[in-house]
């Protein structure tokens, strides 16, 4: 079976965080007037590959406690059965939840069709969705609901309508951190402005923005660079350059398609096996690839300083 690469694009992903599991039978869909709260359930993708909810970073071993004390705790979405827990997208990176509002904190669909986490009536983060594109597409946004697609990616969706998942009012894969699942596009949308960049942790515990990213620049070449200050480390341009002979593995999972306006967008292959591509904070560039659910960690496929790309 052809496996499922992930490009990740900051520190390296082998932390366990606490998570708690869901009491009851998980489903894909939140619906108005349902939540999931800080050690509460979670969704699952009707594959049960990936997972979302309320999460807790951690050195040590997964805890299964019910325990809502202590540091901070992050949305997010994680692969569900592979054996170290591996998170795959975070909501408000730099916004944790903390102290007191853990216990009040849930995810809902507010009034108004947004996807919220929400401490009592203060929100915390939100998916804001742009009130005159739906107005000028004539959507109901009340009538919302969030599905975790067996994709990984996360959709916000208009229930009245049955095409709403290949056109979602906001997607997770829109905002990605420092991953690239499958399907996801990566890239710059000429039409809105909006980049799809990746952006590292601060560290393994804390979720924050970190220093690098790597990003497709205007002129359509894939960088990464240190943010502040700004130094570049390695791009690609084309299938053309000798960058991409010197990286075989990334050129099989990474084309720039001129069909898609400047976008890359890997292949997705739904079975059991999971990659993913990882940027250390040297920055060396390493890869490492899920060989499925029971097999090992992590397996490197390349490690090269970006100097001699």
């Amino acid at each position: 079976m052809s496996p499922l690469y992930i490009l990740s694009l900051g520190l390296l992903l082998l932390h366990v965080p606490h998570w708690c599991p869901s009491s009851a039978a998980a489903s894909d869909t939140l619906t108005s007037g349902q939540s999931l709260a800080v050690g509460g359930s979670k969704l699952v993708s009707r594959n049960g590959k990936f997972a979302l909810g309320f999460f807790q970073p951690a050195a040590g071993t997964i805890s299964k406690s019910q325990n809502t004390s202590g540091s901070s705790w992050y949305l997010g979405i994680w692969f569900n059965k592979i054996p170290v827990f591996t998170v795959v997208w975070v909501a408000s990176r730099d916004q944790p939840i903390t102290g007191p509002s853990l216990s009040r904190t849930k995810l809902q669909i507010s009034s108004d069709g947004n996807l919220v986490i929400v401490d009592n009536d203060s929100v915390l983060w939100s998916t804001h969705i742009v009130n005159n594109r739906t107005q000028a597409r004539g959507i109901n946004t009340t009538a919302s609901a969030a599905v975790l697609l067996n994709s990984g990616n996360l959709a916000l969706t208009v229930t009245e309508s049955p095409s709403s998942l290949d056109l979602p009012l906001w997607q997770s894969f829109d905002h990605p951190i420092d991953i690239v699942l499958p399907g996801a596009k990566f890239g710059r949308n000429k039409i809105t402005g909006l980049n799809r960049k990746g952006v590292s942790k601060k560290s393994l515990i804390d979720q924050g923005l970190g220093s690098y990213s790597v990003e497709l620049d205007t002129s359509g070449q894939v960088v990464l660079k240190r943010i502040n200050p700004s130094v570049m480390y390695w791009h690609w341009a084309s299938s053309k350059t000798s960058s991409l002979k010197l990286i075989p593995i990334l050129k099989s999972i990474l084309d720039i398609d001129p069909r898609t306006k400047g976008l890359i967008n890997p292949a997705y292959v739904d079975n059991d096996t999971s990659g993913k591509r990882t940027f250390g904070r040297d920055p060396l560039v390493p890869a490492c690839l899920w060989a499925g659910t029971k097999g090992p960690a992590t397996s490197p496929q390349f490690s090269m300083p970006p100097s001699r790309l």
